[in-house]
Parts: structure tokens; C-alpha cells; sequence
């Protein structure tokens, strides 16, 4: 199988901190740090793009502390330093996917200038990042632009399906409402440890064994 887009569900962060006795804020600033060495793991290994699921609508009904430390960590280190990032990797082009309305507004207006900094529709390789991302919503969108019928992959907000998810934390084998239209035959790898104690060397590995498997997909 030739992998091609690759989703990351990044689960037990809390569970994490509590663990390494760290207030979230340091924690999730060490999370989108991961992920941003994450993406150039899978990068070099030529995936050509990357789904992660960074909060869903439901993880918004959390309390205010967890939303608040998860988002302003992703203000500080995702959109405070990705242009940098880009500058050093111009073959990237990141993308912020979910319904913008739960968006605070400084962190809308900076992700409308990486957007628009990062219009790079050549670009190899792609980052989607899930933020307020509901899979209704993102068939709504679909509809409301009144886009020719019959609804197909290439024209929902991450036009691919998926290869491959990678679910970390341990405790749960379900996609969680994870782009369940690109997932169809998706395989999926569940990782017994949390996103911050996972090697970044194990995902080539993980690569390496579904490489191998030739899917059926259904047929």
C-alpha cells in the first residue's frame, strides 16, 4: 500500500500531565511542539498529507482551564512560530479545518494571515490541523456552497482518504468522529502510550508495517 495520508488522533495529554505533574499550558505548548517534529517524521518519509485532530466540538464542553490552555498553547507555538517553519520547509502548505465560529478571534485573524501566507496550492505536502471540527459541519459547508452533486471525497474541506490513523493514549479504539467520510478504509493503529512519550522513531516503523499490506477495500 502506498501511504498517502496519514491521520493522528493525539489522545491522553491531560492524562500526561497529571502524570508528569505539569500545569496543561506547559504541557499542550509541548504537545504542538511534537506535532511540529511530527510533520517532518512523516515528511521525509513521504507522506504527502497529514490530518491531526487537535479538538473536536465535544472536547470544547470541557472546562475552561483545558480549552483555554490547549488553545492558547496552539496561539503560542502553532501560530506564533509557523511561519518561521514554513520559511525553513517551503514545500509544506498547513491548513486549519472546523466550524470558525468557536475560534476566539485572535487566533482566527492569525490563521487567516498564515492562509493567506501559505497559499501554496503546488505544495508536496499538506497539514490539515482539526480545531472545533465536526463532521457535519464540514458536510453543511459542502452543501451551503451549493457545489455540484453527488458529494464526493475531493470536494469536502480534506479532499483525501485516509491511509492510516494513528491513535495514541491507550484507552480507546474508536475514531472519536475523526473525518469518518475519509476513514472508510482507513487502517488503524492504536498506540498504548501518550503522544508525549511516544518516539518520534516509531512512526517510521508503524510506516514500514502498513507499507506492506496490499487493502482489498472492500472488493
Amino acid at each position: 500500500m502506498v501511504i498517502q495520508h496519514v491521520g493522528i488522533i493525539p489522545d491522553g495529554n491531560r492524562r500526561w500531565a497529571r502524570k508528569s505533574e505539569k500545569d496543561l499550558h506547559e504541557t499542550y505548548v509541548l504537545f504542538f511542539e511534537r506535532i511540529l517534529s511530527v510533520i517532518l517524521v512523516l515528511k521525509n518519509a513521504g507522506i504527502h498529507m497529514q490530518s491531526f485532530y487537535v479538538l473536536s466540538i465535544e472536547n470544547l464542553q470541557r472546562n475552561h482551564e483545558d480549552v483555554d490552555a490547549v488553545l492558547s498553547a496552539f496561539e503560542n507555538v502553532i501560530c506564533d512560530k509557523i511561519m518561521d517553519f514554513t520559511e525553513k520547509h517551503p514545500d509544506l502548505r498547513f491548513r486549519f479545518i472546523g466550524n470558525q465560529a468557536y475560534w476566539p478571534d485572535k487566533i482566527k485573524q492569525k490563521i487567516s494571515s498564515i492562509e493567506k501566507a501559505c497559499a501554496k496550492d503546488g505544495a508536496p505536502f499538506v497539514v490539515n490541523f482539526l480545531i472545533a471540527y465536526n463532521p457535519f459541519d464540514e458536510i453543511n459547508s459542502v452543501v451551503n456552497s451549493k457545489a455540484d452533486l453527488p458529494l464526493t471525497v475531493e470536494k469536502l474541506s480534506v479532499p483525501l482518504y485516509l491511509d492510516l490513523i494513528i491513535r495514541t493514549g491507550g484507552e480507546q479504539t474508536r475514531i472519536s468522529n475523526f473525518l469518518p467520510l475519509q476513514s472508510g478504509y482507513a487502517t488503524i493503529h492504536m498506540v498504548d502510550r501518550f503522544f508525549l512519550d511516544f518516539d518520534l522513531s516509531n512512526y517510521e516503523k508503524i510506516l514500514s508495517i502498513y507499507s506492506d499490506i496490499d487493502p482489498r477495500y472492500g472488493k
